[in-house]
């Protein structure tokens, strides 16, 4: 994608990319705490048992289904079988071993300007490999922290956060970085108005209007 489709794109000059070597969290795990532990434990299902081995890699059956899925995340299991071109009971093993093994990742996203956290901010940051992996542990504590990955790059450690207002970037570095004396935010990025956002295109306000298929297999 990166060496031969984005470069037939036309009046792109320059991409900057970040390889992720471990993803200590990301945004499916992120929650709004509007609600309470009860409420959340009406929500809450078991998906299955975390196999021991592996999972194997997605064949064309489990691509029919995440694809089906991240156009509609409602879509039945019926709709799912006939995407697929399988029965029902398969797919239900197919979501099953996908759910359990993490393959396949259920995410509710909203509107983020209608969640009181309107500021979508990246820090870009380095940090000694002795002290990666409990620094990495550590930023997923905090409560404005989506995302936190290792990569390969120029930074070693990148994290995305939502925030309240532009004062608060500022405020939660400061409190970063106090914190984490291992952390060197080298640089740090606004997301002023996301366009889209896991496959679905996004109006000025953040909501979805239309979606773009996940099917990364598909030809140029």
């Amino acid at each position: 994608y990166l060496l031969e489709r984005m470069s037939r794109v036309p009046h792109l000059r320059h991409v900057r990319s970040h390889l992720i070597i471990r993803t200590y969290t990301e945004g499916s795990r992120w929650r709004l705490r509007a609600l309470d532990h009860d409420q959340i434990s009406k929500m809450t299902r078991e998906v299955g048992e975390t196999t021991e081995h592996p999972p194997s890699q997605p064949d064309d059956l489990d691509w029919a289904i995440a694809v089906t899925l991240a156009a509609d995340g409602r879509a039945s299991i019926n709709a799912l079988a006939e995407a697929a071109a399988t029965s029902t009971s398969t797919v239900r093993r197919r979501l099953t071993r996908l759910n359990a093994s993490q393959q396949l990742l259920l995410r509710c996203e909203l509107a983020r300007t209608l969640t009181g956290w309107p500021v979508y901010a990246w820090f870009f940051a380095r940090v000694s490999t002795a002290h990666l992996d409990e620094t990495g542990r550590a930023l997923t504590r905090i409560p404005e922290v989506r995302t936190v990955t290792s990569t390969a790059g120029p930074y070693n450690l990148i994290i995305a956060v939502w925030v309240r207002s532009l004062v608060d970037v500022q405020e939660l570095e400061t409190k970063m970085t106090r914190g984490l004396p291992h952390l060197d935010v080298i640089d740090r990025s606004i997301a002023v108005r996301p366009v889209k956002l896991v496959g679905r295109l996004l109006d000025e306000r953040g909501r979805a209007t239309g979606s773009i298929s996940l099917d990364t297999r598909r030809s140029p």
